[in-house]
């Protein structure tokens, strides 16, 4: 009698360690990405923006009122799981906006970039690099709202403007 309680005991704890390690292991699972495959899986904002010292309040809002997706950044990395559309580095440190325009064109090669060069000595390593839109220190947030909208190409001549 005993000897079956002992057998009964051990059982009931063996599965419910089973159990409990199984549910450990679901929830993983699911915090992961669980089964979903394919584009599905993948966080999708239309504009990713890096910019973590300028205050972007007027050009979140004028984005959110055109209805576009985006998401604001801090670090110059595309975050894992996201396949942006157009990639706007608009910090004003030169070596992050073109590690971030760099990475992301390396890792999405269709997307468009859109950088700030703040020294005009850098302006060729923007343009070697291949990003789309190269916009000069102290640009106007209209022109940028307006590339933002259009993915097009927008030349201007002055040296606060947009330059392709």
């Amino acid at each position: 009698m005993i000897i079956m309680i002992a057998l009964l005991l051990i059982t009931i704890i063996g599965i419910s360690l089973l159990g409990y390690l199984m549910m450990v292991r679901l929830d993983s699972f699911i915090e992961s990405g669980g089964f979903i495959e394919g584009p599905e899986a993948l966080i999708e904002p239309t504009v990713l923006i890096y910019d973590p010292h300028r205050d972007q309040d007027a050009l979140e809002k004028s984005l959110l009122q055109h209805q576009i997706r985006f998401q604001c950044i801090t670090e110059p990395h595309v975050p894992e799981n996201m396949i942006p559309v157009v990639v706007a580095a608009l910090s004003d440190s030169d070596m992050d906006n073109l590690l971030l325009c760099n990475e992301a064109r390396h890792l999405h090669p269709d997307l468009f970039t859109v950088a700030v060069c703040n020294d005009a000595l850098y302006t060729h390593l923007f343009k070697e690099s291949g990003i789309k839109q190269v916009f000069y220190q102290n640009f106007p947030e209209k022109i940028l709202l307006e590339c933002l909208l259009d993915q097009k190409s927008v030349t201007h001549s002055s040296d606060n403007q947009a330059v392709c």
